[in-house]
């Protein structure tokens, strides 16, 4: 993988999570003489591919196919964390590209990088704002990548070097996207309680706390982190300032801490969260259906949340037929929509 001297203008597609549109909206806002919302305009186009499980990148593969086709003299790249994948093959003449970020940067134009349709959505649902929530919010960006080392997941290579942002560098950026009237949602793969306190900090010292009201989400959180800020978090949930809260719970028995070298998720943590709604927060986790060794979380189970997310486990091992297999196992409507 490797940066090119790419032709404009760029036409950015978005097939992944809300980091890596973030990112790209970033650069675009840098750059936006070189970058069209027009498809047919473009004479590169960027597709921000995700890798999280081998359904998202059968959809990866099936967008960079149909471009390819239909856009022949259109050079076609995939970024993103797909890019970093190098052990998956891409379609012939698909050319990997390097993260495309510019931080600090303030976000004016938000058609600048478009998304892609939700496969995991039915059709009739992909304009849903509950179930594409943070898609339409100003994603401010605290921080890249990530430290864990949970058995499942890749982040920590394909997303590069984590590091953090400077919330005060970025007050000047919070204030403009409080004047977008979007909510706000802080953008990280896994952010940090110090990172997230300082926000909630500068948003009371500097009155943004009643401007974000029921306007600030928070994303990625973990769950031993949310209970490391538990005060922090119940205090601005208290005050009116949180919309909706995430944090990846993966799933909930007490035997998956060790089988997935995740930390144990605390009883407190489950307290916490009804805490939060009863200040009215919307709550969200993810979760990992079919995992090996695991039963899958019942509806009891997860009744405590407002939105809940599920991914099929995957090994990590590219097999294109499986994964249309799966695809149709999982996605029928994907299959009907061909």
């Amino acid at each position: 993988m490797r940066n090119y001297t790419i032709k404009t203008p760029v036409y950015f597609l978005c097939a992944g999570c809300t980091s890596l549109y973030a990112e790209a909206l970033s650069w675009a806002n840098a750059n936006p003489e070189t970058v069209t919302s027009d498809l047919n305009l473009a004479k590169s186009v960027v597709v921000l591919g995700c890798q999280v499980t081998d359904l998202a990148v059968l959809n990866d593969m099936q967008i960079l196919e149909k471009l390819s086709s239909s856009f022949a003299k259109t050079n076609i790249y995939v970024s993103g964390c797909l890019g970093r994948r190098e052990d998956i093959p891409l379609p012939k003449g698909i050319r990997r590209l390097a993260n495309m970020r510019s931080d600090y940067q303030i976000l004016y134009d938000f058609n600048l990088v478009q998304w892609a349709d939700p496969f995991w959505l039915k059709p009739e649902d992909k304009d849903d704002h509950i179930k594409n929530r943070f898609r339409d919010d100003y994603p401010l960006r605290i921080g890249v990548g990530c430290h864990g080392t949970c058995a499942f997941c890749t982040i920590r290579k394909t997303r590069g070097i984590a590091y953090d942002l400077d919330s005060v560098t970025q007050l000047a950026e919070a204030a403009q996207a409080m004047k977008t009237g979007k909510g706000i949602t802080l953008t990280a793969d896994s952010p940090k309680a110090k990172i997230i306190r300082n926000w909630l900090k500068l948003g009371g010292r500097f009155g943004m706390l009643g401007a974000w009201s029921k306007n600030l989400s928070l994303k990625n959180v973990e769950p031993h982190v949310m209970l490391s800020m538990k005060d922090d978090l119940i205090e601005a949930a208290n005050f009116g300032a949180l919309r909706t809260v995430h944090s990846p719970t993966q799933n909930p028995n007490s035997n998956a801490a060790d089988i997935m070298n995740r930390a144990p998720i605390k009883p407190e943590f489950f307290d916490l969260i009804q805490k939060l709604k009863d200040s009215d927060v919307k709550c969200a986790t993810n979760i990992i259906i079919d995992y090996p060794g695991l039963d899958n979380p019942t509806d009891k189970e997860m009744s405590l949340w407002d939105i809940v997310d599920w991914n099929p486990y995957w090994d990590g091992i590219w097999d294109r037929e499986k994964a249309e297999q799966r695809m149709a196992k999982y996605f029928p409507w994907k299959g009907e929509q061909k």
